[in-house]
């Protein structure tokens, strides 16, 4: 099983790091970029925005992976695919409302009421109950 985790840490961090090069190419064609200016943007150059978008992809390629692939791990998604639903939608809810913010900007309660929705998905996809696989994780 430990393998199986190294090989995902190293998955994960390489699909990360190729989808954020990705993405920074990409941003300033969909307007996702924040320019410095004179009160509270001190960096120097023009910055590309929507991280989540990259580090998100990275989680949902390699969860694909585990779900779909024979390993020592894909014991954890038999009989919770539900659960697991919910997290995929919840954490979908929250790069959509974060990429929103980076592209026209929100005002905090919207964030927060995005928030508290991606929560509740959570709490109600079930995937907080299933506390019998994180003992067995460790």
């Amino acid at each position: 099983m430990l393998s199986t985790k190294i090989f995902l840490f190293l998955g994960a961090f390489a699909a990360s790091s190729v989808f954020t090069a990705l993405l920074c190419r990409w941003a300033p064609r969909f307007g996702l970029i924040d320019k410095p200016d004179e009160r509270r943007k001190m960096h120097g150059q023009v910055v590309a925005l929507g991280g989540g978008i990259a580090i998100s992809g990275a989680m949902a390629l390699c969860m694909g992976i585990l779900a779909l692939f024979p390993n020592s791990l894909r014991v954890f998604f038999e009989g919770e695919l539900l659960a697991y639903g919910g997290y995929v939608v919840s954490a979908l809810v929250l790069v959509t409302v974060g990429t929103i913010d980076d592209r026209i900007g929100l005002r905090g309660r919207v964030k927060l009421a995005g928030q508290i929705v991606s929560a509740l998905i959570l709490i109600a996809s079930g995937l907080l109950r299933s506390e019998e696989h994180t003992s067995e994780l460790q």
